[in-house]
């Protein structure tokens, strides 16, 4: 009888751990439903993780590749020094390790001892459990929920659902962001050459104003004008001049410095922010790079196109947008850099 009492009350209070961890991950759910950044997503998932349930040791993984196992992680982070996390970042990024098998296979990983196992690369001491959790949706594998614990079988099985039930519903999350990211970077570039389009540098050029607004900061820009554009158009047709708009502004965003933007204007007009750029520098900026274009090798020699190129400096020429952009079309100076008909154009 005692015994049957004593069951009664190990049930009693399993039910309940279980329903506490269900109502912490409905929680969480509810939470971190309206973080729009994936990091912001994945951290809150952390810290909430840690803050409402007796996990302590949460980390969030991106998958990068299915077939090495190769991870980053994008949320959480140990306590430790740092290089045992440069340690653990470097294994992660191999593939090895719980974490890259579960990336790896796709399936959920549930260690009651990881001193038993021989896929599991010591770098936490006190370690001495994990659970690893796939965060999927629609066959698509996006990361890794990691949990490790330092008491021998500390996950079980309603472990295991709860941490499944929170990755389905990341799962579902961190797809509808990456489909919201994919459409606003479709809505900012454009779409012939892959560059930036005028509505987004429009923007960068607001906030780089506001920047140098407050640091009394420098910045030039430079508009670029393929000069006989019209003329391959109308002797070569539509088809490439499209590949010479798309060549050269490739080119153009492989030669400038890492710091630099560049974006489609508009027809054949390029607009290039230059940062900590004065006049004189953005000049001799914008001068090499023409010149780099004469490197540019293509079928023939048939198609010429001269660049012509005027700059505006901030603040010395205009504290808007609209005004500097004004003043750089004004400025056009004649520089000629001559470029060709791409191979098999």
């Amino acid at each position: 009888m005692i015994g049957v009492v004593l069951e009664n009350i190990h049930q009693f209070r399993r039910l309940q751990e279980e329903l506490s961890l269900m109502e912490s991950v409905h929680r969480i759910i509810t939470a971190v439903a309206g973080e729009r950044d994936l990091r912001d997503l994945c951290g809150e998932t952390v810290r909430l993780l840690r803050d409402n349930t007796r996990y302590n040791f949460v980390e969030v993984y991106e998958v990068l590749s299915r077939i090495t196992g190769e991870v980053r992680m994008i949320g959480g982070g140990a306590e430790e020094d740092g290089s045992c996390r440069e340690q653990e970042d470097l294994l992660r990024e191999r593939g090895w390790g719980l974490v890259g098998l579960a990336a790896r296979t796709g399936r959920l990983v549930n260690v009651p001892d990881v001193r038993d196992s021989p896929q599991y690369v010591p770098i936490k001491r006190t370690t001495r459990s994990e659970l690893d959790v796939p965060i999927e949706f629609g066959g698509n594998l996006y990361g890794i929920l990691s949990l490790e614990s330092d008491i021998p079988g500390a996950f079980t099985e309603d472990d295991e659902r709860a941490m499944s039930i929170l990755s389905g519903h990341l799962g579902v999350l961190w797809a509808h962001r990456e489909l919201l990211d994919r459409t606003e970077r479709q809505a900012m570039q454009d779409p012939l050459t892959g560059l930036w389009n005028r509505r987004f540098i429009f923007g960068r050029l607001d906030a780089e104003i506001a920047r140098c607004e407050r640091y009394g900061c420098r910045f030039s820009i430079a508009m670029i004008d393929l000069v006989n554009f019209k003329s391959v158009n109308d002797r070569f047709g539509h088809t490439t001049g499209d590949r010479v708009l798309a060549e050269t502004g490739s080119f153009f965003a492989r030669s400038l410095r890492a710091c630099d933007m560049v974006a489609r204007y508009g027809g054949d007009e390029f607009l290039v922010l230059l940062p900590e750029a004065d006049l004189d520098e953005a000049m001799c900026i914008v001068e090499r790079l023409l010149e780099r274009c004469r490197g540019l090798t293509f079928c023939g020699g048939e198609v010429q196109v001269s660049f012509d190129f005027g700059i505006a400096s901030f603040p010395a020429d205009g504290r808007d947008s609209g005004s500097l952009v004004r003043k750089a079309d004004e400025n056009l100076y004649g520089r000629r850099g001559i470029i060709t008909r791409p191979e098999g154009g």
